[in-house]
């Protein structure tokens, strides 16, 4: 009965494992789409921004959404005496996925957040159910929210004006994004101005080569300013797609972690109910040798006793 027992726990270990391979080999599959998605967007965030700057260093124009420094805030002198009298005004956008396997991964982010606004005056755009949560439970001034984040260019769109609208209507200093990542732990990416993006915090090889542009002797049609505020918008498409990937990647590289410290367990489980299966059998053949020597001295006894009688 025990050894039925015990290798129908086997059997339903092995199932499980079944289960458990089947999602990580999905997962791999997902993370392998996503490193693509996320090299190819980073890629293309870092070369705009590159021809920006170009074009910036060439013709020496001002848009505060490349570099909202005035002549004053680039002095470290001023730029104290501006932030002792002055309340920055800043957009936060905290993206938040849901959690799946039991972790909590964004309490030191939020913890952050509260510490970092103190002396500022923020603004919030939440997208996910736990990063709607947090800005209501600490009264911060939610601006729009999103219950989810969709990996399509007509949400990206939408996100991209939206922040771009209101940084410029408000007259934001920073648009700063929120997002699970080890490339930036415990902290925050600024994507606005561009200028203060580090988009090499996102890429896996930071020894990639940008090929050098210069703007001296092309011609821009329609005009800079035009030629510039496209560029604006590609930037932010591809930056958002980068960030978006990024929190959906690190989720699902914490799935894979989870899933092999499952498959882990089950094994060492396996081995030790198949430890137990192997000492059963043993004791079931040691009980049945037992039996038979029993029963062959019993059956020795009664013909000696058979023998003894009839010479009698």
């Amino acid at each position: 009965m025990q050894l039925i027992k015990l290798l129908d726990k086997v059997k339903k270990l092995e199932n499980i494992q079944k289960k458990v391979n089947n999602d990580r080999n999905i997962l791999l599959i997902n993370i392998m789409k996503l490193t693509k998605g996320l090299n190819h967007y980073t890629y293309k965030a870092l070369e705009i921004k590159s021809e920006i700057s170009k074009l910036f260093s060439e013709y020496r124009f001002k848009n505060n959404i490349v570099d909202n420094e005035n002549i004053f805030e680039k002095s470290k002198f001023f730029k104290k005496i501006i932030k002792s009298f002055y309340k920055q005004k800043e957009l936060w956008i905290y993206v938040t996925e849901e959690q799946k396997y039991a972790t909590d991964s964004y309490s030191r982010y939020e913890h952050k957040i509260l510490e970092t606004i103190k002396k500022k005056r923020a603004d919030f755009l939440p997208i996910g159910k736990r990063a709607i949560e947090f800005c209501k439970e600490n009264k911060l001034t939610i601006i729009k929210e999103y219950d989810l984040w969709k990996n399509n260019i007509s949400f990206m769109k939408n996100i991209s004006q939206i922040i771009k609208t209101f940084y410029i209507e408000k007259n934001y200093k920073n648009v700063n994004f929120v997002i699970n990542s080890n490339k930036n732990y415990n902290n925050h990416f600024t994507i606005l101005p561009i200028n203060k993006f580090n988009v090499y915090e996102l890429l896996s090889n930071k020894e990639i080569e940008i090929k050098n542009v210069s703007f001296k002797n092309t011609k821009i049609f329609p005009n800079i300013n035009d030629y510039l505020e496209n560029q604006i918008d590609l930037f932010l498409l591809n930056a958002l797609h980068s960030l978006f990937i990024e929190s959906s990647f690190y989720t699902a590289k914490v799935g894979l972690v989870t899933l092999n410290k499952v498959s882990n367990e089950i094994d060492e489980n396996v081995a030790k109910i198949k430890k137990k299966v192997l000492s059963t059998k043993r004791e079931i053949e040691i009980e049945e040798i037992t039996m038979i020597t029993r029963n062959n001295k019993l059956n020795l006894i009664d013909k000696n006793e058979v023998n003894n009688n009839e010479k009698e």
